[in-house]
């Protein structure tokens, strides 16, 4: 998260919002996949992976041979990151 703190997302009302996340074991896996995928991207900005601007579909991580867990969050929920 940023400036590398844990985070406390609470979801006041609304309908619910879906949590991606991959294990910390599985960071190589991760930035050699997301670099994989999107190549031209890190041509522009090695340090892209830090600048929290990047979407990559779960779909494509698992096809990557990353593991993506998913949660879904309900209003009044907390998730902690």
């Amino acid at each position: 998260e940023d400036l590398w703190l844990y985070s406390v997302n609470q979801l006041h009302a609304g309908a619910p919002k879906s949590w991606y996340s991959v294990p910390a074991a599985a960071a190589d896996v991760f930035e050699r996949a997301v670099r994989a995928l999107v190549p031209v991207l890190f041509d522009h900005s090695p340090d892209l992976l830090y600048q929290l601007v990047t979407m990559v579909a779960p779909s494509e991580l698992a096809a990557s041979g990353v593991p993506v867990y998913t949660t879904v969050q309900h209003a009044g929920e907390l998730i902690v990151t």
